[in-house]
């Protein structure tokens, strides 16, 4: 299967919320930030704040923030989706849980990345493959 995470794995206090955020690399952040502010990124680490009620999108820890809604996937974030490679909400995963419809999603996903369809590194605003958020979803519904 196609590795289709960075290996980054650093972790920040977010400065707005104090939640954990994660790194990511400079081409996550050209890609998601909107022009012309993309042109604007320095050379430094950079941090992804994936709570979806928090203003920034990423910060590093010299003091740069960028907030959410000058990310090109703003409305997706706000909306939690959950694969941005292939528009799959978390809405939609949670109603195809409950109709054992999931199954079909997840495979279809996981079939995708093996075929190296996917560009999580790019259109998935924490640079990181959905593949994990999955499965932590299905934890919650099962829970519940």
């Amino acid at each position: 299967m196609k590795n289709c995470s960075p290996t980054l794995t650093s972790k920040a206090k977010c400065p707005l919320c104090a939640g954990t955020a994660i790194s990511v690399v400079k081409a996550t952040l050209l890609q998601n930030i909107v022009f012309p502010l993309n042109m604007t990124v320095e050379e430094q680490q950079y941090f992804y704040c994936g709570d979806i009620d928090c203003d920034i999108g990423y910060f590093s820890e010299a003091g740069s923030t960028v907030k959410k809604k000058n990310l090109r996937s703003c409305n997706q974030i706000r909306a939690a989706w959950l694969c941005h490679c292939f528009g799959i909400s978390a809405a939609a995963y949670k109603t195809a849980l409950a109709t054992n419809g999931a199954e079909a999603i997840k495979s279809f996903v996981i079939e995708q990345t093996r075929q190296g369809a996917c560009a999580c590194e790019l259109r998935n605003p924490s640079g990181r493959c959905c593949l994990a958020d999955f499965k932590r979803l299905e934890r919650q519904y099962e829970s519940n």
